[in-house]
């Protein structure tokens, strides 16, 4: 029978060199620091700001108004539609719970 590799043996130490270890640390560290901050971000973004932020997007692009954009609880994936003007100008925006469109082709809320 063949004998196991020294490094699977017990009481083996793997011997990493000192300045790669400060090296992981750092790099696990920042990678908790910045998935905290974008974490808290995410957990902040209110109904009102998915509002404020498609009816300007709305009224970029077509010149309509703020106020022509309403907001309806989606299903699923989706968070909010927003609702912008009527006919031929109609925009519907199926917003996720971080604040970008779920469905960017403009095909509804279902698509």
């Amino acid at each position: 029978m063949r004998e196991a590799p020294k490094y699977l043996q017990g009481g083996a130490a793997v011997n990493l060199p000192r300045s790669l270890l400060w090296v992981i640390a750092i790099l696990c560290l920042a990678a908790g620091v910045l998935g905290y901050s974008r974490g808290r971000d995410v957990a902040a973004l209110t109904e009102t700001d998915v509002l404020q932020a498609y009816a300007e997007v709305y009224a970029s692009e077509t010149g309509g108004r703020h106020v022509e954009c309403l907001g309806v609880p989606g299903e699923g994936k989706v968070w909010i539609v927003v609702r912008c003007g009527s006919g031929a100008d109609q925009r519907i925006y199926s917003v996720g719970r971080d604040g970008g469109l779920v469905n960017p082709l403009g095909k509804g809320p279902d698509a």
